[in-house]
């Protein structure tokens, strides 16, 4: 059972806004609890009375008790039928969103559970988490600028190692297998570009013995050629 000494410590548990109350009512407007920081009972020097939601501290609890008073709108229309009520009172800062429902009716009472807050708090909520939202992406975009950037880098470093072994064999020489090639296509490009520079240098080596033992060939003969024709003229002499 829910004991009425209970009712404010179980009021606390209803998440609200910053500035947001809850309180119970019963049919007459007498406070039962709240969390408005009012004390429920005011001593008129001879018995204890029940404080009404008319004279709360609070201006929240006022304004919406006010709104519950009978023939001041719907919200009053819906607590005199026991039904529930959500709805909004003024307009621009001074909004106010209401919720007024049935509460104790198991218990044969006829007490009201009314929640109110200002609009301005949820959209103060709204524009932090859109903040915080729009903080994130800055810096998801600025992490992601920096990754492409670094990744630039490196790709540029990586041809500019290409193109240096190029210069290299071009100038008929070997260069050597990069193993700062992370992407596996200059990687590979690197071995081919290494491997290509040696065959073309072992393909120059065999042309050069291959021209220079053809060369000592034409000497040969042509010595040969000098010998055989001085035989020829002693002969003829």
């Amino acid at each position: 059972d829910l004991f009425l000494r209970d009712l404010n410590d179980n009021l606390r548990l209803i998440p609200i806004s910053r500035r947001g109350v809850a309180y119970i009512v019963d049919e007459s407007g007498l406070m039962i609890a709240s969390t408005g920081g009012d004390e429920l009972y005011q001593y008129d020097g001879t018995i204890l009375n029940r404080r009404s939601a008319a004279e709360s501290s609070s201006a929240i609890v006022r304004r919406a008790w006010a709104s519950m008073v009978p023939g001041q709108g719907p919200a009053a229309e819906a607590r005199a039928k026991g039904s529930r009520y959500e709805g909004r009172l003024g307009e621009g800062a001074d909004a106010l969103l209401v919720s007024v429902q049935p509460f104790g009716g198991e218990y044969g009472l006829n007490f009201s559970l009314v929640v109110a807050a200002p609009e301005e708090d949820f959209a103060v909520e709204a524009r932090a988490a859109r903040n915080t939202a729009l903080a994130w992406m800055a810096a998801t975009l600025a992490l992601g600028i920096i990754a492409a950037m670094l990744w630039a880098w490196s790709l540029t470093r990586r041809f500019r190692l290409l193109t240096q072994a190029a210069e290299i064999m071009a100038q008929g020489q070997i260069p050597p297998v990069s193993d700062q090639a992370r992407v596996s296509e200059i990687d590979r490009l690197s071995h081919v570009m290494h491997d290509s520079a040696k065959q073309i240098v072992a393909q120059r080596h065999a042309l050069q013995s291959a021209h220079d033992h053809l060369e000592e060939r034409v000497q040969q003969r042509t010595r040969e050629l000098a010998a055989s024709r001085e035989e020829a003229l002693q002969a003829a002499k």
